[in-house]
């Protein structure tokens, strides 16, 4: 408030110059204010971009876990059978098991004919002895 006395007028010139050092510092401080904000949102973006590329690696390495699991999952399945495969390994399994129940009976009843070979042999040899025995002696 103008003191008693004081002239209250301002010449346009003086008003203008106000008005535009006003304008001025208001541009200033929005200066500062948007040089402050573009830095916060580059600090914030470099930030982000840090976490970022830690997430990746950490997506990188779980996706590099899910493709080896997948994998092994699939060597695994080259693995398995199908049952129409199995059914025909077992019959072919049971067949050879047949075939040699069959080999193995073969081989003892020619084993048992084989030892009655020998006691022919034996007997035949004792019934040799036994008359060569009685020959002997009658000559005596």
């Amino acid at each position: 408030m103008p003191e008693k006395g004081e002239d209250n007028h301002v010449t346009l010139r003086e008003l203008i110059e106000a008005q535009f050092k006003t304008q001025e510092q208001h541009h200033d401080t929005l200066k500062e204010i948007m040089e402050l904000r573009f830095s916060a949102q580059d600090k914030a973006l470099v930030i982000a971009l840090a976490s970022m590329d830690g997430r990746m690696g950490i997506l990188n390495e779980f996706k590099s876990t899910i493709e080896t699991t997948l994998n092994v999952l699939r060597d695994q399945a080259g693995q398995f059978v199908t049952g129409k495969e199995l059914e025909a390994a077992k019959d072919y399994l049971a067949k050879d098991i047949a075939q040699l129940k069959e080999d193995r009976a073969e081989l003892r009843g020619k084993a048992s004919q084989s030892s009655v070979m020998i006691a022919w042999i034996i007997s035949g040899l004792g019934l040799l002895i036994g008359i060569a025995g009685l020959i002997a002696g009658m000559l005596k």
